[in-house]
């Protein structure tokens, strides 16, 4: 038994590992092309307040296409590795400045409140989709996030049914019980019962 259980999750592993790895990879980096086009029309657009030159489109591009080239190798346990290095050595990195902190610095340049909403827009989709990348990479933290959907949506799906069952049966005692309870009666005075 203990030999099934581990061809099992050896299975399940490898199946993950082979299959839906790079499924995510390639989602990942096509919202990262998507992003970037997004990024480059938005900078066609809006030329002269939001032009090809300016120090927070060629970052976000820049930070783009570096995303894009090394998806591959951003897991859960490198970025965390990285996030530790950077806490250590933040005093010594100068010149690199985030892209949230160029966007802040940029924004009174552009002028205009829907091309400024939009970059921001823009940038959070990247964040947020280089988080989720991290949570897909890694196959114990996905199970966990699998177990965790699973059970909640397996809860809710109780308590939607439990809530139907109970709304029908409120709707069986005001609307139905009484017309049986009329027929019955009619029945019975008719001498059909």
């Amino acid at each position: 038994m203990m030999l099934l259980s581990l061809i099992f999750v050896g299975l399940i592993v490898f199946v993950w590992s082979v299959l839906f790895r790079e499924v995510f990879l390639y989602d990942f980096r096509g919202t990262l092309f998507q992003i970037r086009h997004e990024l480059f029309f938005l900078s066609v657009k809006n030329g002269p307040l939001f032009s090809f030159n300016s120090k927070l489109y060629t970052q976000f591009e820049s930070s783009i296409n570096g995303t894009i080239r090394y998806s591959h190798i951003i897991t859960f346990y490198r970025s965390v590795i990285f996030f530790i290095t950077l806490k250590v050595l933040r005093k010594k990195i100068t010149h690199n400045p985030s892209l949230q902190r160029v966007f802040e610095e940029e924004k009174n340049s552009i002028q205009n409140e829907k091309v400024i909403q939009a970059v921001g827009q823009l940038i959070d989709r990247y964040h947020l989709a280089i988080g989720l990348h991290i949570v897909r990479s890694s196959f114990f933290i996905s199970l966990c996030f699998l177990i965790y959907f699973i059970y909640y949506g397996f809860r809710s799906l109780v308590t939607l049914g439990f809530v139907s069952a109970q709304t029908g049966f409120q709707s069986f005692q005001k609307k139905i019980l009484p017309s049986i309870h009329f027929q019955t009666s009619l029945a019975k005075r008719y001498g059909m019962l």
